[in-house]
């Protein structure tokens, strides 16, 4: 299974073509598609008119949506972060989160964002590429 980050899901709402959105369709043909809960909020809240948030709703949910949060993850998340910090990364929340999932549970990301390659670096996150 394949989790992708809202900055691919965005870039595909907008009609953007990049090398993530291609991989995207390709993808999506042969394996399982899941979108977190927190990206989907992050697309979905950047959604106006009310046409487009359900348009972009609608499409969002024909993948597995994933909740990401949890104790073992939050807590992982949060040795993540302080390993990620003690090498002089700063990293978001949501992104710490999306890559603890990711590596507890076997799955590959993908995304367009690079502020996942410490993640890769220093902790051997999967990254579609």
């Amino acid at each position: 299974m394949i989790l992708v980050d809202s900055s691919v899901w965005i870039d595909l709402l907008r009609k953007r073509p990049t090398r993530e959105t291609e991989a995207l369709k390709r993808f999506s043909v042969d394996e399982a598609i899941a979108v977190a809960d927190v990206c989907l909020f992050e697309v979905l809240q950047g959604e106006h008119p009310e046409a487009r948030f359900v348009r972009a709703y609608e499409m969002l949910r024909e993948f597995v949506i994933i909740a990401v949060g949890g104790e073992l993850i939050a807590v992982a998340a949060a040795r993540n972060a302080q390993l990620l910090r003690s090498k002089g990364v700063q990293a978001t929340a949501i992104d710490c989160l999306l890559a603890t999932y990711c590596l507890v549970n076997g799955l590959r990301l993908l995304t367009s964002d690079n502020d996942f390659e410490p993640f890769v670096t220093h902790l051997g996150l999967d990254l579609v590429r």
